[in-house]
Parts: structure tokens; sequence; C-alpha cells
């Protein structure tokens, strides 16, 4: 995909292909907020045109929609930090007044480690309580029994969950991107990423 809305008729005539009219203040406003994340974003020449009265929030929807950015400026400008929502990837390149950075989008991080290990744990121990529920389910008699009634309690429930989520479901379909990230943020929860993924 491509976005210029100054010169993307150009770019269709040469490129034969179409070219989005986006500008920073759309971007800004929302705009990739419902489209698929792109893999990387490459701007030439454009970030350091960007007002700074809404550099921030562009540079953040861009962290939201991206994983990669690629910056070729003619100046040090701009200047994208953490809390544009972006990590630079060094080296920079410099190649005849033209400078070229890449950056990583936080909002796509990888999780730490020790998240990872906390999961892996958790799984290992539902697993092995599951293996023993099987375990005494082969048991027979009275426990066997016991097992029945606790299987149709683990299935209402089920159903009960199954009705919750529909309803959640439709609620937080219902909710604009904003609604959706104040409430996360009340309930102090990540509100980092596009609607179908908070």
């Amino acid at each position: 995909a491509a976005c210029d809305p100054y010169t993307y008729a150009a770019f269709e005539q040469r490129m034969g292909t179409g070219c989005e009219r986006w500008s920073f203040e759309d971007v800004a406003a929302g705009v990739l907020d419902d489209q698929p994340p792109f893999d990387i974003v490459l701007a030439a020449f454009a970030l350091h045109l960007i007002d700074k009265s809404y550099f921030q929030p562009a540079m953040s929807a861009l962290a939201r929609a991206a994983h990669m950015l690629v910056v070729a400026t003619p100046h040090k400008r701009p200047h994208i930090t953490s809390a544009d929502g972006w990590a630079e990837l060094p080296p920079e390149t410099v190649h005849e007044r033209v400078r070229v950075r890449a950056y990583s989008s936080l909002s796509w991080a990888q999780p730490e480690a020790e998240e990872v290990e906390r999961a892996a744990a958790r799984a290992a121990a539902a697993k092995e309580a599951a293996a023993a529920a099987a375990g005494a389910g082969e048991s027979g008699g009275a426990s066997s029994v016991e097992s029945e009634g606790e299987e149709e309690g683990e299935e209402e429930s089920e159903v009960d969950e199954d009705v919750w989520i529909e309803e959640l479901t439709e609620e937080i379909g219902a909710m604009n991107v904003g609604q959706l990230r104040a409430e996360l943020g009340e309930r102090g929860l990540a509100k980092a990423g596009k609607k179908g993924e908070l």
C-alpha cells in the first residue's frame, strides 16, 4: 500500500497501482486503526514535515499500525523516541546528506522471557492437573460419580462463559476505539494496538 495526499496521481500513473490519500493528520486521528497491520512503513522525506502539534499522535498511531519504520530524511529531524512508540535500531546510515534510520514498534514488542516462563509454568500445571483428574476418573467408584457431577457443573460453567464472552464481544464491537482504550485504561490493562487486538 502507498499513501501520499499530494503526489498520489503521479504515483498511481508511474506505478500502475492505487495510492491512499491519507495525511499525517488522518493518521494521527486513527485512520489506520481498522487497517490490517503493516510489516514495515517507509517514510521518505516526509516525517520531518509533520507539524509538532500532531507529531506524537501520528507516530504513536504508526507504531500501532506497523511492526517497523524506516525513515529517510535530509535532516537530523525527526527525533523519534520511545515516547512516540518506537525504538531505534542502530546504526543510522548517512549517504550524501540523506539519513536513513530504522525503528521497531514498541506496540508489537515480544513478551519478556519471564512472561514466557510464567505462561509455560501455568500451562504445565494445567496439564498436570488435567492428567491427575483423568487418572482419578479411571479409578471408578464414588470418585467416578463425583467426577460426573463435576463435569456437568463444568459444562454449565462453560456455557455461562460462552454467553458472557458473546455479550462482551457485542459490547466491545459497539464501542469506538477511544472508548475501548479508556475502558481498558481504567482497568489497568494494555491499550496499545488495533481494536481487533485489544
